[in-house]
């Protein structure tokens, strides 16, 4: 779980948040992401209300495979990735939201591959 960043659609996490390790068993394990908005109890929203935003699975070998290698680090990959929104409550968006409109909703994802001797 990472922070939430306020007042934007297109949040840009701090240098220092912390990062997540996972120990890869295989090459077809699936790294998988889930987008959650902020916890906005209110009026018209119950206590602990999650907004699901969308999610996306994908390989570690389709990864390593199809995302461009980056400068910096050799195992070192980043792409841009489109969420499924066929999930999301729909009427919980404003009627101009663009998941509302078939808008793809994508995040920057970026990984590192560490070999363990």
């Amino acid at each position: 779980r990472t922070s939430t960043v306020v007042g934007t659609t297109c949040p840009a996490w701090p240098p220092d948040e912390k990062s997540a390790y996972f120990l890869v068993h295989h090459r077809e394990q699936q790294l998988e992401i889930s987008v959650c908005g902020a916890d906005r109890s209110g009026i018209f929203a119950p206590r602990n209300f999650v907004n699901f935003l969308g999610s996306v699975a994908i390989s570690v070998a389709k990864v390593m495979k199809l995302w461009p290698s980056q400068a910096v680090g050799l195992g070192r990959r980043k792409s841009q990735v489109a969420l499924d929104t066929s999930r999301v409550s729909r009427e919980m968006l404003h009627v101009n939201d663009p998941v509302n409109r078939g808008v793809s909703s994508d995040i920057e994802v970026e990984v590192e591959w560490f070999d363990l001797l």
